[in-house]
């Protein structure tokens, strides 16, 4: 519909509607001034928290590392710490997309896919930063398992992990760059997982069928929910 909308955290009523041409995800600055919304209209907006009115937008150059083929559409953006932001750069004409790393200042998107040709040899899949902006986990779109870390500049980190020919499913953003929880999807059966930094496994498999995760605040409690018919939720510590 071309719009976000705004809820109250209390009364749980709609407070506000933002009209935003395609509007395909959103994240939250650091210091919670400003929504950046990511879009299917080649455009990104910065949205202002406290008059909830968009206060830039930002045509984003397009990148073409493949001849004839242009990826041009900024649908997902993250918030790094630092000042800048990875996209999801998506081809108008395919679903498949490559990873970037945007600086407003610049307005120049750099194509991070020569980093790990290998994890996006079929394209990007999810994505995930941590809270404090430092970290984001990578996952390829494909069923080969393959997981790498970026840091905020852009630069791929030490330790990867290589599972059994799998998917991931969404997981939920992490309090900090200490601790990942991944849903690992073989077979028909979903397998959680929890990272370290360095991408070993420190806990799991624990099976589930999880619909959502989310971390606590503090990052010692994760809460997963699933299917009505399982369980009403499970606490992971």
């Amino acid at each position: 519909m071309n719009r976000l909308e705004v809820f109250s955290s209390t009364a749980q009523s709609r407070t506000a509607q933002i009209t935003v041409p395609g509007v395909s995800s959103v994240d939250l600055s650091p210091d919670g001034s400003t929504v950046w919304a990511g879009s299917l209209t080649e455009r990104i907006f910065a949205i202002d928290t406290s008059s909830l009115q968009v206060r830039a937008s930002y045509t984003v150059q397009s990148l073409s590392p493949i001849r004839n083929t242009i990826f041009d559409l900024p649908e997902e953006v993250l918030v790094l710490s630092g000042g800048k932001y990875l996209l999801r750069l998506r081809q108008g004409a395919a679903p498949e997309a490559l990873l970037a790393l945007w600086d407003p200042a610049n307005n120049t998107p750099i194509d991070l896919t020569p980093g790990e040709p290998q994890l996006f040899q079929n394209g990007l899949g999810t994505i995930a930063r941590s809270g404090d902006g430092l970290r984001v986990l990578v996952a390829a779109s494909d069923s080969s398992g393959e997981l790498a870390l970026f840091d905020s500049t852009g630069m791929l980190l030490p330790g990867r992990a290589d599972w059994v020919p799998a998917r991931y499913r969404c997981w939920p953003p992490m309090p900090t760059a200490q601790l990942f929880a991944v849903p690992l999807v073989s077979n028909g059966s979903t397998q959680l997982y929890l990272l370290d930094a360095s991408l070993n496994s420190v806990a799991g498999p624990l099976t589930t069928n999880a619909t959502s995760l989310v971390f606590s605040r503090d990052g010692r409690m994760l809460y997963v929910a699933q299917a009505a018919a399982l369980f009403a939720g499970h606490k992971c510590f």
